[in-house]
């Protein structure tokens, strides 16, 4: 027998209800419909498994857009933070540009170059980023990379700020040292009462320093830092001490009652060294003070009086 025969055959099913009055029934159905009724009830297992399937899976993927939301929100918030910090640190970067150039501008050094005031955003310094940086960057969105490369040339500014500030220091530092050498205190107060150069009275030729009236016993202070290279008397000068300030100056200090240090002892500036007298060749009272570029005596005024933002460029003259 053949399947087409087969389909078109019967079944009986006997069915027999409990209880002894009830009688049997038989139902009967061809083998056609109990075939498709297979192929449904297969058809509908599939279906319901695939669909049982599809919903999990719709689950999972509806619970990680969720967290996926939550946590772009998260970083939308850090980034709009990020941006705040970015915003303010570049502005104090520019304050402290500005502040940093008028300290320059004081000390005749060179300007830190500004950053041109334009509305367009600047391109972003090139860094090396690494390539998860990068792919984070892009999983967040433009924004992000916009932020990270302000943070970036923040970071790339204030480094730069560091070292010019750290520049700056030592150049501070090594004025500082300069206008302790330099000769710029007065020795003695008082009244000068002859001035470097040539001279009638109270002998005729060239006068190299200045003389300065004092008290007899007045104290004499050295005009700068350095070290005694002579304490002793000198023929015409009296009493005399000579400091050496390096960078080829010294100064002189003569016609004292008393001196106060000996050679190679290191002085400061301001130190009083020796007392007002009028030994050697000398009318009354006084300081004869003289500075010497490479031993040659110039005229003492050009240095006192300087302060420490011009010390340096009389140096140089």
């Amino acid at each position: 027998m053949n399947m087409s025969e087969l389909k078109n055959q019967y079944l009986t099913f006997k069915i027999v209800p409990h209880g002894a009055d009830k009688s049997t029934f038989d139902l009967r159905v061809k083998y056609a419909t109990l075939y498709r009724l297979g192929i449904l009830a297969i058809f509908l297992m599939f279906f319901t498994t695939a669909l049982f399937i599809y919903s999990a899976a719709l689950s999972k993927r509806l619970v990680n857009y969720k967290l996926v939301l939550e946590a772009g929100q998260s970083q939308q918030q850090q980034l709009s933070y990020l941006s705040e910090e970015a915003g303010e640190l570049r502005a104090a970067i520019k304050e402290l540009a500005a502040k940093e150039n008028e300290m320059r501008r004081l000390l005749g050094l060179r300007l830190v170059v500004p950053e041109p005031a334009t509305g367009r955003r600047s391109a972003a310094p090139s860094l090396v980023v690494s390539e998860e940086r990068r792919k984070t960057d892009k999983s967040l969105g433009p924004q992000s990379g916009d932020v990270s490369q302000s943070l970036a040339k923040a970071k790339t500014e204030l480094t730069k700020h560091r070292q010019s500030l750290a520049d700056l220091q030592k150049t501070v530092g090594e004025l500082r040292q300069r206008f302790a050498q330099t000769p710029s205190l007065w020795p003695v107060y008082g009244k000068v009462v002859s001035g470097y150069g040539f001279r009638f009275y109270p002998w005729r030729g060239f006068h190299t320093g200045v003389d300065i009236k004092a008290w007899y016993g007045a104290p004499v202070r050295s005009s700068a830092a350095g070290v005694v290279s002579y304490a002793g008397w000198r023929s015409g000068y009296g009493r005399t001490v000579e400091i050496n300030h390096g960078f080829g100056v010294s100064t002189l200090y003569a016609h004292n009652s008393k001196l106060l240090v000996t050679v190679g002892q290191k002085v400061i500036k301001g130190q009083v060294i020796a007392n007002i007298g009028s030994t050697g060749f000398s009318t009354g009272p006084h300081c004869h003070y003289e500075v010497r570029r490479n031993d040659i005596p110039i005229n003492p005024v050009a240095y006192l009086g300087l302060k420490i933002f011009s010390a340096d460029g009389s140096r140089a003259q």
